[in-house]
């Protein structure tokens, strides 16, 4: 999945837009906001239709790595 350490605003990253989920594909979009402490990261995808949502994902969630969670703890 994504490295957080590693990621950078404006990357494009392919990861699912959450009413999707059930389709498991992984959409194109681009990086806005990373929370400074690493704790969260936010894509703006643009749709067909024209329109641009946003989505928040968790990288320590079910997107996320345990290898992560160790390098914060330490």
């Amino acid at each position: 999945m994504v490295d957080i350490f590693k990621l950078k605003i404006g990357d494009v990253v392919h990861v699912p837009i959450y009413p999707k989920v059930r389709t498991a594909i992984l959409e194109p979009g681009r990086v806005v906001y990373i929370h400074p402490q690493k704790r969260f990261f936010t894509v703006e995808f643009s749709m067909e239709s024209g329109f641009r949502i946003r989505e928040s994902y968790n990288p320590y969630g079910p997107l996320g790595c345990s290898e992560q969670k160790e390098a914060l703890a330490a």
